[in-house]
């Protein structure tokens, strides 16, 4: 699974290619002055020309905006669904116990016995222990004990 920084860094290179693509149209569009051929074109004024001119150069950079504008959406939801999959595999990774009795008496035991449980663990090699008091211990908000979790593992 791709770590949080890698996928940030992929949206941003997506999300760059996507504007710069749009960029690119909308300079093309407001370069491009020829209009469609057709007969019709040596009856028009010059005014008219212009506004048909106008009016296709609006069309063409309103679709190229919508069109950005659905694949930029696209990419934000791809995005935004990794970033909390990874969260997901995170918080179960970090939160999961699967020891229910650990976990229980980790609850309810005050930040004297979370430590206490905390050395018995660390010395037991005991993993679902420590994870289910620094479960407690973040609960609590008792922060040295979750830092001891970190230095711990």
């Amino acid at each position: 699974m791709k770590s949080i920084h890698e996928i940030r860094a992929e949206h941003s290179a997506k999300a760059g290619a996507i504007m710069t693509r749009y960029q690119d149209e909308v300079r093309s569009i407001r370069a491009d002055n020829a209009l469609p051929e057709g007969a019709y074109l040596d009856q028009l004024t010059d005014e008219q020309r212009t506004r048909l001119l106008r009016e296709q150069k609006q069309q063409r950079a309103a679709d190229a905006h919508a069109a950005t504008l659905r694949e930029y959406t696209r990419e934000v939801e791809r995005y935004q669904g990794e970033l909390a999959g990874r969260a997901d595999a995170l918080k179960g990774r970090l939160f999961g116990v699967a020891d229910a009795g650990a976990l229980s008496r980790a609850a309810l035991a005050d930040e004297g016995e979370l430590s206490t449980l905390l050395d018995v663990a660390t010395q037991a090699g005991n993993e679902d222990l420590a994870r289910a008091v620094f479960v407690a211990a973040h609960r609590k908000g008792a922060g040295d004990l979750v830092g001891r979790f970190f230095d711990g593992i």
